[in-house]
């Protein structure tokens, strides 16, 4: 089984079993993670990182300068002339949607971030897990650099 079968593995079964502890936080957090439908809380596991550094790891840039930050806001869905960054969308492609703030004012998903007048991915966006359990969303960062 490859690492990251594993680390899902390993979190689905210390999520089913709380043995985690996680705490709960409310649909606004720090974080801005977009809650999906029919889930009402948000629980993030602790993992010796604060939000404020959980929040530099989905946002910080790293060079990979996609496509203009202009085209990106205005991408549209296939077959659809919704955006591209709805978050019902984000959600269905496997990212995580979030809300604006003022370090992201376009609610951009964990792991799109702007760099310049670019937009980009980084590294949280493949690293960075949601899963929706029994009304709850758990969000767990998989970085070995910052726990």
């Amino acid at each position: 089984m490859g690492r990251h079968a594993v680390s899902c593995c390993l979190v689905i079964s210390l999520v089913a079993t709380n043995a985690c502890f996680p705490r709960d936080a409310n649909a606004q957090t720090v974080r801005g993670v977009v809650l999906g439908p029919g889930v009402s809380k948000l629980k993030t596991l602790p993992q010796n990182w604060t939000d404020t550094e959980a929040n530099w790891f989905y946002d910080v840039a790293q060079g990979s300068k996609l496509l203009p930050y202009k085209w990106f806001l205005s991408l549209e869905q296939p077959d659809s002339g919704k955006l591209f960054n709805d978050p019902d969308h984000i959600r269905r492609i496997g990212y995580i949607p979030r809300s604006p703030k003022q370090d992201n004012p376009d609610g951009l998903p964990i792991g799109f971030v702007r760099d310049g007048k670019h937009v980009g991915l980084t590294c949280a966006a493949c690293h960075t897990l949601q899963i929706e359990f029994a009304g709850f969303s758990f969000a767990c960062g998989r970085s070995s650099s910052l726990g």
